[in-house]
């Protein structure tokens, strides 16, 4: 990882270093960890799939838990619940986020800090997965049993340690899988004041990373996280380290909201999204040393100043829509947005698409001779062409359809930056 330390960064890690010294390590722990990988990843819970009986039942206990722990209630109505519909392919679903909250120090508001973890994952395949596969149960062990896991221990840590200064919340997404449907739809009707997030930490498949090492997106979505995660970092882990916010899990809702991100993750493996991705899998003791790490970083984020710098996300940020021989648009689709084309939740800054006037809230019905009536439709589009090809792009915009033209782009490389060995 390339730390940059300016100026008043600087002056933020000496402060903090005298105010905010390393507290003793969490108590969390691998076996606990264990526990609740192999609750939400039992085969009872059906893999935890949109409209079955067993994703019901890993929201009630991620439900009962938050209540055991002590945090209060923070969806609608008093409840732990925030409902919403998820549109599928067999029509519309009815889910839930799990919202609670542990308050901070009651005699300063200050910007809180939201920890999410989605706990959906992929039933019993659905008619997209490899043959041999269809029908059986995918477990989701390390996605995302593992990410939950870790949010109820760092949940149960800090509400038995002493109040810290700042309001904690977390939420635990449902219809991750099927295109960030709970997150976006909580960044667009919060529980909680969304311009009072300081920032968003995301779990996702943290159940198998490499020995001594973390892995981060977002680094870059505000100027002293490089300076933050050196202090952070007491344990001298390897962090590797990319610094674009946008990506295929739920941190990328908040940061098309302006919200700086961090997503904490594993190591990729050959068992993603298979039946494969099971709890015996899980390599615990390097987990609870992720997790571990997680709660030093809240305990940091604890003291900073009331806001951070929020860095725009680059104009190649992933998951924008491009095609198979390079050509990008650099547009977010909103995957339950609309049911006549392809929605667009997000433009990237100086883009194709956002040099070609397309916004937010528009719905691609064609692109150049193709019809467009899904994500699938618009990737085969742009698979058809290639960085510097001008293509009219027909969209819906509050009812109006209007004719727009694009310059494809070409992908930019995303390295990864690490620290020394």
């Amino acid at each position: 990882m390339r730390i940059r330390l300016t100026a008043s960064a600087l002056g933020i890690f000496v402060l903090l270093s005298i105010l905010h010294p390393a507290s003793a390590s969490p108590p969390i722990r691998a076996d606990e960890l264990r526990r609740h990988v192999e609750f939400l990843a039992d085969p009872a819970q059906e893999g935890r799939g949109l409209g079955s009986a067993g994703i019901d039942t890993a929201a009630a206990y991620i439900a009962r838990r938050f209540h055991e722990i002590g945090l209060q209630p923070a969806g609608p109505g008093g409840s732990y619940f925030q409902p919403f519909e998820a549109k599928t392919k067999a029509g519309k679903v009815g889910t839930r986020n799990v919202v609670g909250l542990l308050p901070g120090n009651p005699e300063g508001a200050r910007p809180y800090i939201l920890l999410g973890a989605h706990y959906d994952h992929l039933g019993y395949g659905g008619d997209d997965f490899r043959g041999s596969e269809r029908g059986r149960i995918h477990p989701g062990a390390d996605d995302n049993a593992s990410g939950v896991a870790g949010i109820l221990e760092i949940a149960e840590y800090f509400a038995s340690a002493d109040a810290l200064d700042r309001t904690l919340v977390f939420v635990a997404f449902s219809g991750e899988e099927l295109g960030l449907l709970g997150s976006a739809y909580f960044v667009d009707h919060p529980t909680l004041p969304l311009e009072q997030v300081l920032a968003m930490l995301n779990l996702d498949a943290v159940g198998r990373p490499d020995p001594g090492t973390v892995t981060l997106f977002g680094t870059d979505t505000a100027a002293e996280f490089d300076s933050l995660l050196l202090l952070g970092n007491e344990k001298n882990l390897k962090l590797k380290t990319e610094g674009d916010g946008i990506g295929p899990s739920d941190h990328t809702s908040f940061a098309l909201k302006g919200i700086p991100v961090l997503h904490f993750f594993g190591a990729a493996h050959m068992d993603y999204h298979r039946p494969t991705d099971t709890p015996e899998k899980l390599h615990y003791p390097d987990m609870e040393q992720l997790v571990r790490f997680t709660a030093r970083m809240v305990e940091i984020l604890d003291s900073v100043p009331d806001s951070l710098t929020f860095h725009e996300p680059p104009a190649h940020a992933r998951p924008s829509a491009h095609g198979g021989k390079g050509a990008h648009l650099g547009i977010v689709p909103d995957f339950g947005g609309s049911d006549s084309g392809m929605a667009i939740r997000g433009v990237r800054s100086d883009s194709p698409a956002d040099r070609a006037g397309l916004q937010a809230g528009d719905v691609i019905v064609r692109l150049g001779e193709a019809e467009i009536r899904n994500i699938e439709d618009l990737f085969g589009a742009l698979s058809a062409h290639s960085p510097g090809d001008t293509v009219e792009i027909a969209v819906l915009r509050e009812s109006e359809r209007l004719s727009l033209r694009a310059v494809l782009g070409g992908r930019a490389p995303h390295p990864t930056h690490e620290t020394p060995e």
